[in-house]
């Protein structure tokens, strides 16, 4: 049995990923924990850099009036697509393949007609206009189907009923897509075996802020409320909080161990306290970096230096690389944000 390092909450074993250290979000604390694995023994420990958040958030801050409001927010959560699970189960499946794949979309009317407008759009398109699933699945290729399929089904974790928010979180998708796909494209450069992992990263790393949209727009404390009248406050809270909610709500959704410490460092992949994941944190960082040079960053406009920042010397990106990247995401973005629905 182990205990949260903050608060010595008892921490679930369903949590603790065989053979391999993962992060818990303790939902007495709210605190971010390392479950580190050392001669068979799983240890809960304060992960690298690591500080209490109630010390960030004291008692009588908007801070902890925030953490206070997730329990009740998290309830509202919008449920991740069980299809989106399904799908990357078949893809990280040796066994499984492309007929699998077709299976899963061909009760989806909406799914179908995706996958049918981008194997004939202009980047995909053959000679002759596809007709079948089976043969727009064969031109687009099994990993390109199931990028489409994730981008289709979880467009609804970003959709509210308030109106307030419908032009920010449409921006918020639109980002999150691109992130996805530039994700996926980096994973190709680098020869990273789990490309399809870091797509569906890519379209969830920013989940968090949805809580925190939650949570501001909702009926909270009225410390809350004044954030509604204070942008520069609520970006800072933005900035600062929307990690740790995004590792409560991919902890919540039951995803593979790997996407909470992909969702917690994808701002400070320098920061990440499991060497064998380092490549992909430092890829999703990257790729959230190179989304915001490229115009589909979500805040106000800001200056990104890709060619010195530190995820880009782990990679191993030098400039030329980096260019052909941005190249090959304009050649291949517009149809994927048609068929999304995330274009402009």
């Amino acid at each position: 049995m182990s205990v949260c390092p903050y608060c010595n909450t008892v921490i679930p074993e369903i949590f603790y990923a065989p053979k391999e250290d993962a992060l818990y979000a303790c939902s007495t604390c709210f605190n971010i924990i390392l479950l580190h694995q050392e001669e068979g023994v799983s240890l809960a420990q304060v992960p690298k850099n690591g500080r209490d958040i109630r010390q960030t958030a004291p008692e009588g801050s908007i801070g902890h009036a925030v953490l206070n409001a997730l329990p009740q927010a998290m309830e509202k959560l919008p449920i991740l697509p069980e299809l989106s699970q399904r799908v990357l189960r078949v893809v990280n499946d040796p066994n499984s393949g492309m007929e699998e794949l077709a299976a899963e979309i061909r009760g989806e009317p909406v799914l179908a007609l995706a996958v049918m407008k981008l194997a004939n759009s202009a980047v995909y398109g053959g000679l002759h206009e596809v007709k079948e699933l089976e043969a727009a699945c064969a031109r687009l290729g099994m990993k390109t189907v199931a990028n489409t399929v994730q981008a289709v089904v979880n467009k609804n974790l970003f959709k509210s009923e308030d109106p307030r928010l419908h032009a920010y979180l449409r921006k918020l998708w639109r980002h999150s897509v691109v992130t996805a796909h530039c994700a996926y494209e980096l994973a190709h450069i680098t020869a990273e075996p789990q490309a399809e992992v870091l797509f569906l990263a890519g379209l969830i790393h920013d989940i968090g802020k949805m809580l925190l949209l939650e949570i501001v727009t909702g009926d909270y404390a009225e410390i809350i409320q004044h954030l509604r009248k204070t942008p520069g406050v609520l970006r800072e809270i933005m900035h600062n909080f929307h990690g740790l909610l995004g590792v409560h709500a991919v902890q919540a959704w039951g995803l593979p161990a790997k996407f909470r410490t992909l969702v917690y460092y994808h701002h400070n992949a320098a920061q990440c306290p499991i060497e064998d994941w380092l490549m992909m944190v430092h890829t999703l960082c990257f790729a959230n970096l190179v989304t915001v040079a490229e115009g589909y960053g979500v805040d106000e406009e800001q200056e990104v230096f890709l060619v010195s920042h530190p995820s880009a010397r782990f990679i191993g990106l030098a400039d030329i690389k980096i260019a052909n990247l941005r190249v090959t995401l304009e050649d291949k973005l517009e149809a994927l944000l048609n068929v999304v629905g995330a274009a402009e």
